[in-house]
């Protein structure tokens, strides 16, 4: 039985309030060579965030799809932290247990959800005594 986890999706571009919606059985990924699975603890909401669901540039367009957002594209959230549950063959800065932080722009987002595969390099170790937030 495949594991499942929570996110926060937009099928259609809009006003974020109107087409952002909580689903409770999306697919839990699994890391592949270089990358990490993350147990998400925090995650912000940036500028970029508010024009990818609202589409209000062309070249969002390009990127996410023309009509609708890409299925590969449905989860927001470009800045996370939070716990390393998983690691994909070949990591070798990183294991589970560690408490990391990411910049996720370049998969276009990902962070809104209960889990979020992350290249190892773009992973930072959060110092003890600083808080996911």
């Amino acid at each position: 039985m495949k594991a499942n986890m929570r996110g926060i999706v937009f099928r259609r571009y809009g006003n974020p309030t109107k087409v952002m919606k909580l689903e409770t059985d999306i697919d839990r990924p699994q890391p592949g060579s270089g990358e990490v699975l993350i147990k998400v603890n925090s995650s912000s909401i940036n500028a970029a965030d508010v024009h990818m669901v609202l589409a209000d540039y062309v070249i969002i367009r390009i990127l996410m799809g023309f009509f609708k957002p890409s299925k590969s594209r449905r989860i927001l959230g470009m800045d996370v932290a939070g716990t390393i549950e998983n690691v994909g063959e070949n990591v070798s800065r990183f294991r589970v247990g560690d408490v990391v932080a990411a910049d996720i722009r370049n998969k276009l987002g990902g962070g809104f959800a209960e889990y979020v595969i992350v290249n190892e390099d773009r992973l930072v170790k959060i110092p003890s005594g600083v808080s996911f937030e």
